[in-house]
């Protein structure tokens, strides 16, 4: 089974920004981890795309001494589909070892899931109102017949869209509206 004391394997899947290239990947959900990462030969097998980091971060080991790798300095934001929950997750570059993707505590702690490690699952019944981040990357030139995306439905030659944000609208003294 996928449990290791204060860790759990999780199935997710992850899509990059630029190329809606997605993959399926086991992760570590380690709550002894401070942050959460992704291995940098991982990155590099799948030429997903990093950033730098404007001041690089020193990593340490749990006896406290430096990591050998040195620190990190270059991230990558992914989308992120863990069951049906769904959101955009910037991840530290670093040599990871086994696992391809660390989830660590703070996303524990910002989502607070319900784990039952005894039967290896996790379950999203109490995540924040800010987590909110859905995505479906759709590519308007294949013929797919996906039936939540219509291109040419409803809209013509000069119509104009219009956004709200109601969940800024809703605050007082908050509005977005664009168009």
């Amino acid at each position: 089974d996928g449990r290791r004391g204060n860790q759990l394997d999780i199935n997710l899947t992850v899509t990059t920004l630029d190329t809606h290239q997605s993959i399926d990947v086991i992760a570590l959900l380690d709550s002894g981890c401070t942050g959460s990462a992704i291995d940098a030969d991982f990155v590099k097998k799948h030429r997903i795309a990093t950033q730098k980091l404007p001041v690089p971060i020193p990593v340490y080991n749990t006896d406290g001494t430096h990591n050998s790798s040195g620190p990190i300095d270059e991230y990558v934001e992914l989308i992120v589909k863990i069951k049906n929950h769904v959101e955009r997750l910037v991840l530290a570059v670093t040599n990871l070892g086994k696992s391809s993707i660390f989830i660590g505590h703070e996303w524990l702690q910002f989502h607070n899931p319900s784990i039952n490690w005894k039967e290896g699952t996790i379950m999203f019944d109490r995540c924040p109102e800010t987590c909110n981040y859905h995505f479906q990357p759709t590519d308007p030139e294949s013929d797919s017949d996906t039936p939540d995306y219509d291109p040419k439905a409803h809209l013509e030659e000069g119509d104009r869209l219009f956004c709200l944000d109601y969940k800024a609208y809703l605050m007082p003294g908050r509005a977005d509206i664009r168009s």
